[in-house]
């Protein structure tokens, strides 16, 4: 099976942006290194001071699944808890030639 999609939303308080955006940054490297990472995007929704987007593009769902265990995220995670804010993804497949 070919790539595997996830665009992921995360969203804070306010008064926590700096320390979630740096937060991202952080963990945005980390996961550039993860196996099966073609690509790991984040933008920052213009509308919405406090609310990121990040897409992402593994080599299989597994890779993605691994992704989900490692310690960088699971300490994003927590953080967000922490705050108040929260995490959503959800996954694609492509249609049609890619």
């Amino acid at each position: 099976m070919g790539p595997f999609f996830v665009i992921a939303e995360v969203a804070a308080p306010l008064t926590n942006e700096s320390q979630v955006e740096k937060a991202l940054i952080g963990l945005a490297e980390q996961t550039h290194g993860e196996t099966g990472c073609i690509e790991y995007r984040m933008c920052r929704e213009l509308s919405e001071e406090v609310r990121w987007v990040i897409y992402e593009v593994w080599k299989t769902e597994q890779d993605w699944r691994s992704h989900l265990k490692v310690d960088h995220l699971l300490e994003f995670k927590d953080l967000l808890c922490a705050i108040g804010g929260t995490l959503t993804a959800r996954k694609f497949v492509p249609l049609g030639c890619t």
